[in-house]
């Protein structure tokens, strides 16, 4: 069994006259709490290895909607920050997300959104170690992009 750390989170919006809208969240996450839950020595290790490497991280998330209901309009964006959780790191190794959407209203009740998120971040990988070395890493940059696309019906 495995025991997942506390995460707290806090959130708020603030909406300007009827056209715009401001949000912020912060989320705190002690990843030195994860533990296997287990007598078992070889797990035990593990949960040494787990208080030693990782750390607390926030992680944040802003974003602004703006609405031009006269033209059935909204326009949306957004910005997160995932920081690693592993002792030590640089920011590169931090998850960073842009996001940018529009809906549309297509008629009374009837709404087609778009979304899209553009990640980036380093990460590396140890392929193989020997006699406790690393031999063998392999150096990641990671760019991902997300599309979503999606039709509601308001009744």
């Amino acid at each position: 069994k495995v025991i997942t750390p506390m995460v707290l989170s806090v959130g708020g919006s603030v909406q300007f006259r009827e056209q715009l809208v401001l949000s912020a969240a912060i989320e705190f996450t002690d990843w030195k709490q994860m533990k296997f839950n287990t007598k078992h020595p070889d797990l035990e290790a593990e949960n040494r290895l787990i208080e030693r490497i990782y750390r607390s991280t926030f992680n944040l998330r802003s974003g602004a909607e703006l609405n031009l209901w006269d033209l059935g309009l909204v326009f949306r964006g957004g910005f997160v920050v995932n920081p690693s959780p592993y002792e030590g790191d640089l920011n590169e190794f931090d998850q960073m997300y842009y996001t940018a959407g529009m809906g549309v209203q297509l008629e009374e009740g009837v709404f087609l959104n778009a979304g899209y998120a553009y990640g980036d971040w380093k990460t590396f990988r140890d392929n193989y170690s020997i006699s406790g070395i690393v031999a063998s890493r392999t150096r990641e940059h990671v760019k991902t992009s997300n599309l979503n696309l999606t039709l509601s019906f308001r009744f």
